[in-house]
């Protein structure tokens, strides 16, 4: 993220409004005009640093610019030291406040070191407003908390469109795979009923002339036994035959002997 060096801050920031800065001697001014102001403290209305290449030197200790912020118990404005710069507003830490105080804390702060700027803020809602200005340059994030550049949410949208679009693939020839199965086990029934169909018609036929072959055996056996009892009638009439023939020659012998 683009952003202004510490330096540039510094300069622009104390050089316009600081009010409080080390100096050789404690005096009071209403007006200063002078190439060089050495002391340890200077109290002016205004305090302004002019010209080309102008700059206003604290030397190498801590530097604030603080002003009391609206409920008296914390200060609002610009710290800068050797490994850091913190600019503070809002209305300062109000946990000092009677329990029946209902004024909420906001305070946010940015501290601009040599790991980059550090937004922080009381409030859970607070929000960095870029004005409808761009980020510039932002990385690649890598972590779940971490903002995603254009970059990475086109990576992510065409990396989901192409997974997608195997999904798809696959799940057609799935859908492929089974329409073959399923036609294959349809032959496959249809023949295996035809076959059915073949054994109920041979076992229909054999049936048939089994019992063709049945009446055949009763037809015959049937005449076998009508034959027989012809047979049985034949002999039958002729022992009766005979036996009338005996009686009759038996009768004739008897009359012969009497």
């Amino acid at each position: 993220m683009s952003a202004s060096s510490p330096d540039k801050i510094t300069r622009l920031i104390v050089a316009c409004c600081l009010l409080s800065v080390s100096v050789a001697n404690a005096e009071t001014f209403s007006s200063v005009t002078t190439g060089t102001v050495n002391a340890n403290t200077v109290n002016a209305n205004t305090l302004s640093v002019d010209g080309g290449g102008a700059s206003l030197d604290v030397g190498s200790s801590a530097a604030s610019l603080l002003v009391e912020d609206q409920v008296g118990i914390g200060n609002n404005g610009i710290t800068v030291s050797p490994t850091q710069t913190l600019i503070t507003g809002g209305t300062g830490d109000t946990s000092d406040l009677p329990d029946d105080d209902d004024i909420d804390a906001e305070s946010t702060t940015l501290t601009i070191d040599g790991d980059g700027v550090d937004f922080d803020s009381v409030d859970d809602d607070a929000s960095l407003d870029m004005g409808d200005h761009t980020i510039s340059k932002l990385g690649d994030g890598t972590e779940l908390d971490d903002a995603v550049n254009l970059g990475q949410l086109q990576q992510s949208a065409a990396d989901e469109a192409a997974a997608r679009t195997a999904a798809d693939a696959a799940l057609a020839s799935d859908n492929a795979d089974n329409a073959d199965a399923i036609a294959a086990e349809t032959l496959r029934a249809g023949a295996a009923e035809n076959v059915n169909a073949d054994a109920i018609a041979a076992e229909t036929l054999r049936a048939v002339n089994a019992e063709n072959v049945n009446a055949d055996a009763i037809a015959a056996e049937t005449l076998r036994a009508g034959a027989a009892e012809s047979d049985n009638a034949d002999a039958i009439a002729a022992e009766t035959l005979r036996a009338v023939n005996a009686e009759n020659v038996n009768a004739d012998a008897i009359a012969a002997e009497t």
